[in-house]
């Protein structure tokens, strides 16, 4: 019997495998998500670019099963990501100038 089981989760893992290719993409990623967040997410450090892509991902999975349009979600992914650079340049620009005063001192 051990042995019966054994070999139907082997071929369930293998069909699994070619399965895989034929799956369709996440629901939570939208084309702004994929081509416009992530690779700007990829310019912050490894730790905040995880938390705000999980973070923004379950944003689009929530709305999406809302039946949210996806313009609507997309058009939030871009506000996202506009505030992110913004914010991130705030932070750079706030050590720039923390550091001139340090120096200066």
């Amino acid at each position: 019997m051990d042995k019966f089981l054994v070999e139907n989760l082997e071929k369930f893992s293998k069909l699994n495998k070619r399965l895989r290719k034929y799956k369709k993409s996440d629901p939570a990623e939208t084309w702004t998500s994929r081509w416009i967040a992530s690779p700007i997410a990829y310019l912050f450090p490894t730790e905040r670019r995880e938390e705000w892509l999980g973070d923004l991902y379950e944003v689009n999975w929530e709305m999406l099963h809302k039946d949210y349009p996806r313009w609507v979600v997309n058009l939030n992914n871009i506000w996202k990501t506009v505030i992110l650079v913004i914010s991130a340049l705030k932070i750079r620009l706030s050590d720039f100038f923390s550091l001139g005063k340090v120096k200066s001192e």
